[in-house]
């Protein structure tokens, strides 16, 4: 808990430093006169929410009171989304509710309801729309997978098939860049580290070389566009979310996130073209070979390509991060887990070295990871195969099957309290309750 309440307060210290910075350069008076147009807008666009809100009877869940407007309700979101959630859940277990937040409305489906979601056909339903709109796709440059589906072709025709084959690759490279990236220590030393940047880098990096292959993964001018680019894109996205529509050409140009982005953009376009004009037309084993390969039309061109790419990247880079810090923050916390995780590793990779099958009988890491997320959710919902349905797509709302509250209920587990190898009990009954406690060779 002391974790996720310093790293939203760190998220909220960005954003106004954002605000700050951008407000810094401009005159008094300018400042005065942009607060009128933005509070006006902001009651213009309210007002025209009241006339257009939508008609599908479902409770909404959050406010303190009747009196409470909802715009406040929608701020409130930023940093007690999850308690606003878990409050609605806890009414309203098995049935659908919704969820005032900045941005795009979330509706929430209840556990019985998943099936039927995931069997709807792709053309009934738009799983990256809702994304891409609540992080302003127009000014974060996001709109260009809303146009077709060719970074989804590559990722099920090509990549998947190959995730195996790949898993050799990825761990020499993960090799590579933990001696670039983790600090030069003795034995006997302790050193403190930054986790979550060192962690973004080396993911970055793993993530290079199956997107651009062996001979142009380790550019560092796209491993830093990569891991900005992120960044820049949640931050600039956050806060446009508050700006209505109509102000948001004015008020984007404000944000530095938003200039270091465009920044991020032309250098991911630079280098991405730089590539493709060195391979001559040919073919390798990589996500920017295949995209090339099963790109049509538009799709061909240099700038479409390279903004799909440093959107794949985002995904690939920002949630593995995340949830491999609070796996490392879980670690520390529990260290009598080290040992165990650590035998398994070895025995599986002594037996028969990282073969297709070893990923497969790492049980109790697998356990583990499982027991972290289920603490520790990246997000406070999980898209399911669509965050728009078709029969409420009128609605302009998410629909998101909320996780947190869902694992922590005592109807589905015996114990809601921090059993790390609960996941894998049907592989094996002995579980981790017979860990060695905390000694000084449990180091990570």
């Amino acid at each position: 808990m002391n974790q996720s309440n310093s790293m939203n307060n760190t998220i909220r210290e960005t954003l106004f430093q954002q605000l700050v910075l951008g407000l810094d350069g401009l005159p008094l008076m300018e400042v005065h006169w942009l607060v009128y147009v933005v509070f006006g807008a902001w009651v213009f666009s309210y007002l025209i929410e009241a006339l257009y809100s939508s008609t599908v009877k479902v409770p909404f869940v959050g406010y303190r009171s009747v009196f409470e407007p909802t715009w406040l309700l929608r701020l409130r979101f930023v940093w007690e989304g999850g308690f606003i959630i878990s409050q609605g859940y806890n009414k309203f277990k098995d049935s659908i509710f919704q969820v005032r937040k900045l941005g795009t409305d979330i509706v929430i489906i209840p556990p019985k309801y998943i099936d039927e979601v995931r069997k709807l056909s792709q053309d009934k339903t738009r799983s990256v729309e809702p994304f891409i709109n609540d992080f302003a796709g127009q000014y974060t440059r996001g709109m260009v997978f809303l146009q077709s589906d060719l970074q989804n072709t590559v990722i099920q025709q090509r990549l998947t098939p190959k995730l195996v084959t790949l898993t050799k690759v990825m761990k020499e490279e993960l090799e590579y860049a933990l001696k670039k990236e983790m600090p030069d220590m003795k034995d006997d030393e302790w050193v403190e580290v930054d986790i979550s940047s060192i962690l973004i880098r080396i993911i970055s990096r793993i993530s290079a070389r199956v997107f651009l292959g062996p001979e142009h993964c380790r550019n560092p001018e796209w491993l830093t566009t990569t891991a900005e680019y992120s960044e820049n894109l949640f931050i600039t996205g956050f806060i446009l979310r508050v700006v209505p529509h109509v102000l948001r050409p004015f008020v984007a140009p404000l944000l530095p996130s938003y200039r270091t982005l465009l920044r991020n953009v032309s250098s991911g376009r630079r280098v991405i073209g730089d590539i493709i004009r060195s391979q001559h037309g040919d073919s390798n084993e990589d996500i920017l070979s295949w995209m090339r390969d099963a790109a049509t039309g538009e799709e061909k061109q240099v700038d479409n390509i390279a903004q799909r790419m440093l959107i794949l990247s985002l995904a690939s880079i920002h949630t593995t991060a995340m949830t491999m810090t609070h796996a490392m923050y879980d670690l520390c916390a529990h260290p009598e887990y080290i040992e165990p995780l650590r035998n398994e590793v070895k025995g599986v990779v002594d037996a028969s070295g990282w073969d297709k099958t070893a990923l497969n009988r790492l049980h109790k890491l697998d356990s583990f990871l499982k027991e972290s997320q289920r603490f520790n959710p990246v997000f406070l919902c999980k898209s399911l195969l669509a965050l728009l349905i078709c029969i409420l797509a009128q609605t302009l709302s998410n629909i998101q099957s909320h996780l947190s509250p869902i694992h922590d209920t005592l109807r589905r587990y015996q114990s809601p309290l921090g059993d790390s190898h609960r996941s894998s009990l049907p592989r094996d009954a002995s579980r981790f309750s017979s860990c060695p406690r905390p000694g000084p060779t449990n180091r990570v």
